[in-house]
């Protein structure tokens, strides 16, 4: 049986010419990918973009709710995270809310009912605020430490970019990814990978990595050894299905 394996672009909010490339490339070879937005960010034409993408190609692009505005609340020098330690339910619970508004005005019914954490940072508050609000799925990098979930849990086990210490994105490494993607399609029915368009675009080596690196997921696709899906793919098949 294939495996599920989802494609994420995460961080999208300013529009830009790389990020128009970016979606256009996605869609010309049909790759599906979904698109983390933060929603207090974002800007007009970012929202045209993807909005009429979706509408005119509905089975290759999800748009998905990234946090509320990917602020960081993290004392200096500490993990960053926008949910997590140090903050309360009550305001975790209405960042989240005020998001999904701002979604939803945007989107409408195009949005995907989904959540992604910035900087992969979360605490039980988040998971609380999550099934407070009834959302049927989370995408962190890891597994939610919880028993009963009252969502589907579906972390991307793959960050493609690195930071170095000067804060400067690492260069892509072809090797490593497709070490790290034989690694993940051995561990479970779902895994998946994080891009960010903004790196990918800025270096045109990157751009060569990228490229590659979609062409051998594809590869693997059409040898039955994967399958590139969307959320709302895995949310249709439903949780019971692919966990």
């Amino acid at each position: 049986m294939n495996k599920f394996f989802f494609i994420r672009n995460d961080d999208v909010s300013t529009f830009s010419e790389p990020l128009r490339k970016f979606v256009n490339f996605m869609l010309i070879h049909k790759i599906p990918i979904i698109y983390g937005v933060i929603p207090a960010r974002l800007e007009k034409e970012t929202a045209v973009l993807l909005r009429e993408a979706k509408e005119k190609n509905p089975g290759l692009l999800d748009i998905v709710q990234h946090g509320y505005a990917h602020d960081n609340y993290a004392p200096f020098g500490e993990k960053k995270y926008e949910f997590g330690e140090g903050r309360s339910y009550d305001r975790q619970l209405h960042d989240i809310t005020e998001g999904m508004k701002i979604m939803h005005r945007w989107f409408g019914d195009l949005v995907t009912p989904g959540f992604i954490p910035p900087y992969h940072a979360d605490d039980p508050n988040t998971i609380d605020a999550i099934e407070a609000l009834g959302i049927p799925l989370y995408s962190a990098r890891l597994k939610v430490p919880r028993e009963r979930k009252k969502f589907l849990d579906v972390p991307a086990q793959i960050w493609a970019h690195r930071i170095d210490d000067q804060g400067q994105p690492v260069p892509l490494n072809f090797h490593n990814l497709a070490r790290d993607l034989g690694s993940v399609l051995a561990s479970g029915p779902i895994s998946g990978i994080v891009f960010y368009h903004r790196y990918i675009t800025a270096n045109p080596k990157d751009r060569d990595v990228f490229t590659a690196s979609m062409s051998l997921i594809l590869q693997e696709q059409a040898l039955g050894k994967l399958r590139v899906v969307l959320f709302s793919d895995l949310l249709a098949v439903g949780a019971g299905r692919v966990t």
